[in-house]
C-alpha cells in the first residue's frame, strides 16, 4: 500500500515537471518538483529572473487542467540559476479542482515567531518579507507581490482599491523599516488591478534613509 502511494506521489511530481519543463526549457528556465505528502513544491530556475506574471498563471492554469488527486497545497519558488534564495514565491490551496491563493495568516502561523521574521526579512528571506509585507499591510483587498534584486524590493500591490500613489509608497516604506539592511536597501512600488493588467510605477524609496529618519524622530 506505501508503495503504490509512493509511486501516486512520484507520479504527480514527475508528470507535472515533464509537462512544464517542455513549455519553459525552450525560453531558459527550467522546473524542478517535489511532492511532500499533500503540498507539491515547484521551484522555478533561470539565469535571469523568471517572470511572476507571466508564469504563475499559465502554471495554474496547467495544473488546474491536470486535476491532480491527492494535493491539497502548491508553493511556487523562482530564484536565479545558482542563487540560494528565492526571488519570489507563491502559495496556492487545491480546493474543488481550483487553485485558491492561500491565506497569508495561515502561512505567518507556520512560521516562527515575529523576532525571526524580521531577521529572515532582513537577510533577503523572499519569502520572510512577503510575509512580513502582508501583516504589515494587514488588508485582504491589498495583495503583494514581491521580488527582490540586487537590495532593491520590488512591491507589486494587486488591488482594485485607489491608492494616493506616492503618498501610499512612502506609508509603505514606514511599514518596511524594520526589515531594511543592506540586502533591503530600496523599495520600489507598483499598483495594478490584476494579474493581466501592467503594473504603473508609484515611487522609488531609500528604506535605510528612510529607517535612519524615522528613528531619529522617535
Amino acid at each position: 500500500m506505501a508503495q503504490a502511494i509512493d509511486q501516486t506521489r512520484r507520479s504527480h511530481a514527475d508528470t507535472i515537471a515533464l509537462f512544464l519543463n517542455r513549455y519553459l526549457k525552450p525560453q531558459g528556465t527550467v522546473a524542478k518538483v517535489a511532492q511532500r505528502d499533500q503540498q507539491l513544491q515547484i521551484l522555478l530556475e533561470a539565469i535571469d529572473i523568471p517572470s511572476h506574471d507571466q508564469l504563475v498563471p499559465w502554471i495554474t492554469n496547467a495544473i488546474e487542467s491536470m486535476k491532480p488527486e491527492g494535493l491539497k497545497t502548491i508553493q511556487i519558488y523562482a530564484r536565479r540559476a545558482g542563487d540560494k534564495n528565492c526571488v519570489w514565491t507563491e502559495a496556492f490551496v487545491l480546493r474543488s479542482g481550483k487553485l485558491m491563493p492561500m491565506d497569508t495568516m495561515t502561512m505567518a502561523n507556520s512560521q516562527q515567531d515575529a523576532g525571526d521574521l524580521v531577521a529572515r526579512s532582513r537577510n533577503g528571506d523572499i519569502t520572510a518579507i512577503a510575509l512580513f509585507l502582508d501583516r504589515a499591510l494587514d488588508n485582504p483587498s491589498l495583495r503583494a507581490h514581491v521580488e527582490l534584486h540586487r537590495a532593491v524590493l520590488k512591491v507589486t500591490i494587486e488591488t482594485f482599491q485607489y491608492l494616493d500613489g506616492a503618498n501610499f509608497a512612502v506609508e509603505l516604506a514606514n511599514k518596511l523599516k524594520p526589515i531594511a539592511s543592506p540586502k533591503v536597501q530600496f523599495v520600489e512600488v507598483y499598483k495594478r488591478k490584476s494579474a493581466v493588467t501592467s503594473p504603473v510605477f508609484l515611487n522609488r524609496i531609500e528604506l535605510v534613509e528612510q529607517a535612519s529618519r524615522l528613528g531619529a524622530s522617535s
